[in-house]
């Protein structure tokens, strides 16, 4: 009985706290677009076209830059023959 209480009450507990999250992540998402719009307003020249928020995929509207390629260890460049 006792066990069966602990996880009713655990599990409400995660349900408010995945709420308050969400929550917090909605006020975060509504400052970064409303600083991102002062940005924008104050310096056109600079921030125009580079902070547009992508919500679908919760990045920044500009592309994504390559890594560089790794550089071959000298053990292996190496020929041994």
């Amino acid at each position: 009985m006792f066990t069966a209480a602990r996880k009713a009450n655990a599990r409400a507990e995660i349900i408010k706290q995945r709420l308050q999250l969400q929550k917090h992540v909605a006020t975060l998402h509504t400052e970064l677009v409303r600083v991102d719009a002062q940005l924008v307003k104050l310096m056109p020249i600079v921030y125009h076209g580079i902070l547009r928020f992508d919500a679908r995929t919760a990045t920044s509207g500009r592309a994504r830059t390559r890594r560089p390629a790794r550089r071959r260890s000298r053990s292996k460049a190496r020929c041994t023959h």
